[in-house]
């Protein structure tokens, strides 16, 4: 309550995340803000390049996407969760934006992920829900009055990725199908997610100069009246260059 336009933390947003986000980062807080952000940063970028890498070094490109320095520059929380998507330990992460631990567990192949994700989710509420009881249903209001989620699947040309279902037996078929039915904040960085996907250095390029393409259709398409034009914008950016794509890669495999 204490987060949003002229209130003691200013911010243009209300607080939109779960309190189990705030136990999770709860430690950084004892640190200043700069170091903070630092340290957040850092691990979550060292465990991305660890588990994008522990198989082979075809998805390096990733870390020259523009996706990847928007992430980093506003301390997001995607490259952790891309870390998730590929470690099975990392699943209880997913906790802090339940809507994107929903594609980690729609995508996940070893049990071990859905447990990680059920056991540390549920430690982290009950922790949050000593902590202050009523957070639960005080969250829910205010992802309420959000207007600017955007849900692929209704975007012009989003009911295509549904395509992905063809393929449905794959990971990352399931991952492009949850992506397009879950609402989302649109922005350069949860498209990182997109990067676990490609199999060749080829189609990691590939995703590189798209991420490109929409940040610079986005720069020529503003300014904007409102943020709402903005999200509308760079959500159907983001759908035809990255997230279509994707979709294309998935469905030239067997």
């Amino acid at each position: 309550q204490l987060i949003g336009l002229e209130k003691p933390f200013a911010w243009k947003w209300p607080f939109y995340y779960p309190l189990p986000a705030v136990i999770l980062v709860a430690p950084v807080g004892l640190l200043s803000v700069v170091a903070a952000r630092c340290v957040f940063a850092a691990l979550s970028v060292g465990l991305l390049a660890w588990f994008l890498t522990r198989d082979n070094w075809v998805r390096v490109p990733a870390f020259l996407s523009m996706t990847f320095l928007v992430s980093v520059q506003l301390v997001q929380w995607s490259p952790l969760l891309t870390a998730a998507l590929l470690a099975p330990s990392l699943g209880w992460v997913g906790v802090a934006k339940p809507n994107w631990a929903i594609a980690i567990f729609a995508s996940a192949t070893h049990l071990r992920t859905w447990v990680a994700m059920l056991a540390g989710g549920a430690i982290l509420t009950v922790v949050a829900l000593i902590a202050q009881p009523t957070w639960i249903g005080t969250w829910w209001s205010i992802v309420q009055t959000a207007t600017h989620f955007r849900t692929p699947i209704f975007l012009p040309l989003g009911f295509l990725m549904l395509a992905a279902a063809l393929r449905w037996k794959r990971p990352e078929a399931r991952l492009l199908i949850a992506i397009a039915c879950l609402p989302q904040t649109p922005g350069f960085y949860d498209a990182l997610m997109l990067f676990t996907i490609p199999r060749t250095v080829r189609e990691s390029l590939l995703l590189v100069v798209a991420s490109y393409v929409v940040f610079f259709a986005m720069a020529y398409r503003g300014p904007w009246p409102t943020d709402a034009a903005w999200m509308g914008d760079i959500a159907r950016f983001t759908l035809w260059f990255m997230y279509l794509p994707c979709v294309v890669m998935v469905l030239r495999r067997r």
